[in-house]
Parts: C-alpha cells; structure tokens; sequence
C-alpha cells in the first residue's frame, strides 16, 4: 500500500494535493513493482502548531489520530532545511511517494537551501525501500528569448546571466536529480510547470501568499475602488490551472516510466495576462450582483485550453 508524504502542506500547490488526496479515493501510485491503493496521506507544515486544523487533519502521533486513510497527518516544525527534522519525519511516516511543494522565491541563501534540497534527496536515496519523488520545477528554467509561439524542449534550459535566482537555483537542482546516482531505489518525476493560477488556497488560505487569481478577483469586485485597473498585455507565457497540474501529477504518478529519472514540462498553450484579465473582467462587468469569481468561472477559460506534457 502507498504512503504518500507531501513536503510543505501550507504551500499554494501543496493544498490541492492534499485536497484531491483527501477526496479522491480511487486514486492509485506505482509503489514498488505495484500500482497499489493510497494507505496514508502526510504533510509537513514548517511552523509551530496552530488549530483550527482543516477537516480531516491531525497532528501526526497524537493518541487520538485516527488511522482512517482519508486522515492527513501533520508533522509540525519540519523544513526541508532541517535534515534533522526531516529524516525524523521520513522514518517516522515511511513515505512511498514524496512530494515537493516546498518553494522559496526570496532571500537568495535561504532560497537556495530550500528550492535545491540535496540533503532530503541523501536522506531518500539512503531509504531501503522504494520511494517516488516529484520534485516541481519551473518555466523560469527558461530564458523567455523565444519568439512568439515558439516552444521550450525540457534540454533549451541552460545557466545564463540571464535566468532569475530563483530560476538559476531550480535549474541547478534539475541537473543535479538528472546526474545522480541511479543505483538507489529512489525513482524521480521533474515537473517543470507553467505559471499556475486558480482560485483561493482551499485548506490554509491565510498561511498561502495570494495568487494572481486572487489579486485580480479584488482588483474587479471590491466596489469602493473606483480607480481604473491597469492591466499590461506585453508578457506572453503559459499558464497552468491547478485543477490540471494536479490530475497531471497523479496520472504521472500512475505509470512506471522506468527511468530513475525523468523530466516533462508542464504547460497550457501560451496565454497574454491581458487575455485571462478580460475573462474575468467581462465576467464582473456583466454581474450587477458583483458575484465572486469562482473556480466554475476560471474553468471556463481554462477548459478549452487543454494542457500538455
């Protein structure tokens, strides 16, 4: 039976992993040589403990923690940074499947230590049973000298002054799982993934930083601003709704590639901000009720825009 241990629960992405975990119990992972049912879902949570937990959560090791499979143990204090901690966690859990939704775009060392985690992949490959790691990279990988509708492959992304920091560090951390050791029973997904928006953080909404979605949803509906809203139309780039970056990951996650390690980009076809913004900007001058944006209102941009691998 699959165990599968999500790395940095309160993250953006992080909760609709958890969520469709939760939800979803036809869901199945190649554990092993097997495709097997999910036994136990995890999730590490950096901070010191708070309450209320979502639905369905529990500090993991209390007495009371149910056993049930739709349960979501929380493992306090835990940071990628810590290898300490972590490999408590790990050995404490015994993951199958570990998932990295753990990400750090500020204070480049701290960044650094946090989006190229070389020790949590020691401590994995160490393990003496198999384990499915998917680590999420980014489109930032990319220098965005392309010209328009000309695509990315997985081998255009190269060290350049021009990369970000943040995209730098990710892309060492992909050359690092492509060149390691292949001798260990730890296999690796690579998703490089687009851009993701979607509606509010489901499970913490107020320990996950706001999403584009979000900021644009109260620049059109919050009725005392009277100000024009300033939208830009000269970024062109992928953007990957999150309901889709999570049935890739899980679909991913059904098959055996049969490579130690193996990279994919991730993306929906190439997009203007200016294109999602009107979307949503005709939705809300045509409401006089000022209703909410909804994730059903995004889906229908979205739902014709069919993502790829």
């Amino acid at each position: 039976m699959a165990r599968v241990l999500v790395l940095g629960g309160t993250s953006y992405v992080a909760q609709f992993v958890l969520q469709r975990l939760q939800q979803d119990g036809t869901l199945r992972v190649v554990s092993g040589d097997a495709v097997e049912e999910i036994e136990a879902v995890a999730c590490t949570i950096r901070s010191q403990p708070f309450a209320p937990l979502p639905p369905g959560f529990v500090t993991a090791k209390a007495d009371s923690a149910p056993m049930s499979k739709r349960v979501v143990r929380a493992y306090w204090q835990v940071n990628v940074q810590d290898l300490r901690t972590l490999d408590n966690c790990i050995k404490d859990f015994r993951p199958t499947v570990v998932i990295n939704c753990a990400v750090c775009q500020q204070e480049p060392e701290k960044a650094s230590a946090i989006n190229e985690p070389r020790g949590l992949v020691a401590l994995l490959g160490a393990l003496t049973w198999p384990v499915r790691f998917v680590h999420l990279s980014t489109d930032f990988v990319y220098e965005g000298t392309q010209p328009n509708g000309a695509s990315y492959h997985e081998d255009d992304a190269i060290l350049s002054p021009d990369l970000s920091a943040y995209g730098s560090g990710k892309l060492r951390f992909d050359h690092f799982l492509l060149k390691r050791d292949s001798s260990t029973h730890l296999q690796v997904w690579i998703l490089r993934i687009a851009n993701v928006v979607g509606p509010g953080a489901p499970l913490f909404p107020d320990k996950s930083a706001p999403k584009f979605m979000e900021w644009l949803h109260h620049q059109l509906f919050q009725l005392e601003n009277a100000a024009p809203l300033n939208l830009w139309s000269d970024e062109f780039r992928s953007y990957l709704y999150v309901f889709d970056l999570i049935e890739i990951m899980f679909k991913l996650l059904a098959i055996d590639p049969n490579e130690h390690t193996t990279l994919v980009n991730v993306a929906q076809p190439e997009s203007k901000c200016c294109d999602i913004e009107t979307h949503c900007a005709n939705i809300a001058s045509s409401s006089r009720l000022g209703i909410p944006l909804t994730a059903q209102h995004e889906a229908q941009y979205f739902a014709s825009r069919k993502p790829a691998t």
